[in-house]
């Protein structure tokens, strides 16, 4: 069936199947935007042709998935990364939300038709909340906003001593990449890119800067859970 999680204004919807979720993702239109900007910033496609490939879709009235596949715009491989990067992140989003609401909807079947991924397991989805909630209060604290940009410092990074993830997250700190984008940028997912940036940061091999350019922007906090979602347990 689809379980429906609502937060505010967001909703997201879980197709599940077999006791397997297969698909999360926002309504179309925010969905398509999230996938548009992955691909545009991983330089898999040029913001030109993204807006073209949109038009040509809408004319056609076709699922987005389905017809990237079809066009080979993109390869089907970048397609396929990207996807289910963008759907395990939008299931992992809703663990940071503080409260909301849930509906359950019983299916024979589900419309798969938006695209799937591999299946994941709900014992996965369980380790992988109590995991971000325990680091998630971490990375709060040393990363008071993803929208600061990420440089390193003069003193070396312990290579020998540093996670794996962070020497990952590292190889894309180019000094002008905030953590919201270096973390858009890296395959090992959005939590880990997070947690690589903040295990460098008391060591000094790293440190964050408020964007010249962002003036009186509003600064988006780091949300992290406070408790399990009642819809996961």
């Amino acid at each position: 069936g689809v379980l429906t999680l609502t937060w505010k204004e967001e909703t997201i919807n879980v197709m599940v199947q077999d006791g397997m979720v297969v698909w999360a993702a926002l309504p179309d239109e925010a969905f398509e935007a999230d996938l548009g900007r992955l691909l545009v910033r991983r330089e898999l496609i040029t913001r030109e042709r993204w807006e073209e490939v949109r038009q040509m879709r809408a004319r056609k009235g076709q699922r987005l998935v389905p017809f990237l596949l079809e066009g080979q715009w993109v390869s089907p491989r970048d397609i396929e990364k990207v996807v289910q990067r963008l759907v395990r992140e939008t299931l992992y989003r809703a663990l940071r939300w503080r409260d909301g609401k849930y509906t359950f909807a019983a299916q024979t079947q589900v419309d798969l038709s938006r695209g799937q991924i591999p299946p994941v397991g709900t014992e996965t989805v369980l380790l992988e909340a109590v995991r971000q909630m325990d680091e998630w209060p971490m990375i709060e604290r040393r990363i008071p906003s993803l929208d600061l940009v990420v440089r390193r410092s003069n003193r070396p990074a312990y290579r020998d001593q540093a996670p794996p993830e962070a020497l990952t997250v590292l190889e894309l700190v180019d000094g002008r990449r905030s953590a919201r984008e270096i973390a858009e940028l890296c395959d090992l997912g959005e939590f880990d890119a997070y947690k690589g940036i903040a295990d460098l940061l008391p060591a000094g091999a790293l440190q964050l800067e408020q964007r010249a350019e962002a003036g009186a922007e509003e600064v988006r906090p780091v949300r992290a859970p406070r408790r399990l979602p009642p819809w996961v347990a």
